[in-house]
């Protein structure tokens, strides 16, 4: 499961985001956990409000604690007592070495094996893996200012929990184009993302981008695009996508960027996890 609900010693709820808030105790003592903005456990309290332990950590997770403890500590993660290895849902993450004991199922993308959190730990926790992934088809009208529209086929992946969603989106964007001719153009794209939802692509969102004439009228190029959005890992969702497509046009080349809005469905819904086990009965546990 994705959530350590009980590990034997205690059980355990968890709040908005997956961070865990409560503890009790075989016994049925009850404490609460208090996080920081990173989601890591900084205070346990019991249930008359008392400060019952606290908890500092170094940049990359080392723990010193006083007082009552809990295996929920740096990210708001689950510390194993005997190896003091952090589990981090998709992968295992030792704090004194600041890196992974496996590689990135995202490497291809985000070009970091073992390292966590992209090297900024104050301001990040590790994305988990998660990753949308999107056939696109784009149009594009512009010169010095334009509009764009894209509509994208799009399924999502939540290594986690291994659930699935397919289901389209629509970006509309005006486009402040720094260098650009008069251009009109058509072309086809594959965009990928670190959502793991497809609602978490829904919003304004900044993105930028260039592209070239490569051969004749036929353009290539690629375009990024960041913004907020709640549910996503980091409350953040990036991403980008790498189009080619006729342009009608002079020659050359053209860097643009602005604000775009996103509307999303979401027509399917399946757990991986489940339709696996389902199929290979007995070999998956």
């Amino acid at each position: 499961m994705p959530l350590i609900l009980t590990d034997g010693a205690s059980s355990y709820l968890y709040g908005p985001g997956g961070i865990p808030f409560e503890q009790i105790t075989t016994a049925g003592a009850v404490t609460y956990l208090h996080a920081d903005q990173l989601g890591s456990i900084r205070m346990i309290t019991t249930s008359t409000g008392t400060s019952a332990g606290t908890a500092s950590y170094t940049a990359y997770g080392t723990r010193t604690t006083t007082g009552t403890t809990s295996p929920f500590g740096y990210a708001g993660q689950y510390t194993d007592t005997e190896t003091g290895l952090q589990w981090d849902r998709a992968r295992y993450y030792d704090p004194t070495t600041a890196q992974f004991l496996t590689v990135d199922p995202l490497a291809a993308v985000t070009g970091a094996r073992y390292s966590y959190a992209s090297g900024n730990p104050i301001s990040q926790s590790d994305p988990s893996g998660a990753i949308s992934y999107g056939q696109c088809i784009n149009f594009q009208i512009g010169f010095w200012v334009g509009y764009n529209y894209t509509f994208c086929g799009v399924a999502t992946f939540n290594p986690e929990t291994g659930d699935v969603q397919l289901g389209d989106s629509a970006t509309t964007g005006d486009m402040g184009d720094i260098l650009q001719s008069p251009t009109l153009g058509v072309s086809t794209s594959q965009q990928v993302s670190n959502a793991n939802q497809i609602c978490q692509l829904n919003g304004p969102f900044y993105y930028g981008g260039a592209s070239k004439n490569i051969y004749g009228p036929i353009s290539a190029g690629p375009t990024l695009f960041g913004g907020s959005s709640s549910g996503a890992p980091n409350n953040f969702v990036y991403g980008g996508d790498v189009g080619v497509g006729p342009s009608l046009g002079p020659v050359g080349y053209e860097i643009h960027g602005g604000v775009s809005n996103t509307t999303t469905g979401t027509d399917v819904r399946f757990n991986a996890y489940s339709l696996i086990k389902n199929w290979l009965p007995g070999q998956v546990r």
